[in-house]
């Protein structure tokens, strides 16, 4: 399908295509009861790029390792790139992480001390370094990309590359996610158990997807925008 077609969709059609796309129209700000509205005019309703929102849907459809043309970097609006990603972070500290941690809780009510503390620290050193690495993106990286975009700083090097932060953060999700699949005393009740891996998935597929417009998006624009490409 083009990408004019897929304009014209409507928005209820696109979210049945992939149901993940309604976290990433809440990140857009769009909110949901949009009723006939086509994907065009959601994105006009609520100011936002049309092409960069369907560049976002196109992360979000494709398989891992995906990395867009340069046609469509072309067109794609940065502010709102850094707008997505920003409200992302918001989503994954006020609510995923919270939701995963209560799962986890009542997960181990009848675990005996030993295991709660081990999946705990899993947890936590999880949370933690995940929390840093948000922190340097919204104290570096993103002030960084807006300076660019309103000319007040110029060259290149004004911040690392992303990806070296991105290896360890999935590695140790990796690590909560195997120690439940695989270890968990069998006196857990299984609906719990179900329950946590569930939100564990879902956090490691969509950080996967955060992390892939980071690198083949932002990164991208970022080297543009220190060419002096707006």
């Amino acid at each position: 399908m083009t990408k004019n077609a897929m304009k014209k969709m409507k928005a209820s059609d696109l979210i049945d295509r992939n149901f993940h796309l309604i976290g990433v129209m809440s990140r857009m700000g769009m909110s949901l009861g949009f009723g006939e509205a086509s994907v065009l005019e959601l994105c006009r309703r609520h100011g936002v790029d049309a092409d960069t929102f369907m560049l976002i849907c196109d992360v979000y459809d494709s398989p891992d390792g995906y990395v867009p043309l340069k046609e469509a970097l072309d067109s794609v609006n940065a502010a709102d790139i850094v707008r997505y990603l920003r409200l992302s972070h918001s989503y994954y500290t006020d609510s995923a992480l919270v939701a995963l941690a209560a799962a986890i809780e009542k997960m181990l009510v009848p675990c005996g001390e030993s295991y709660r503390k081990i999946i705990w620290k899993f947890f936590s050193d999880y949370k933690d370094e995940l929390e840093r690495h948000f922190e340097f993106e919204e104290l570096h990286v993103f002030p960084y990309v807006d300076a660019l975009l309103s000319g007040t700083v110029s060259g290149k090097g004004g911040v690392a590359n992303l990806e070296e932060g991105h290896h360890s953060i999935g590695e140790k999700i990796g690590d909560l996610k195997n120690i439940v699949m695989k270890y968990i005393p069998a006196v857990c009740d299984g609906a719990d158990v179900q329950k946590v891996l569930f939100y564990v998935y879902y956090l490691e597929s969509d950080l996967a997807k955060h992390t892939a417009i980071e690198d083949s998006i932002l990164m991208p624009l970022i080297d543009r925008l220190e060419n002096g490409q707006k």
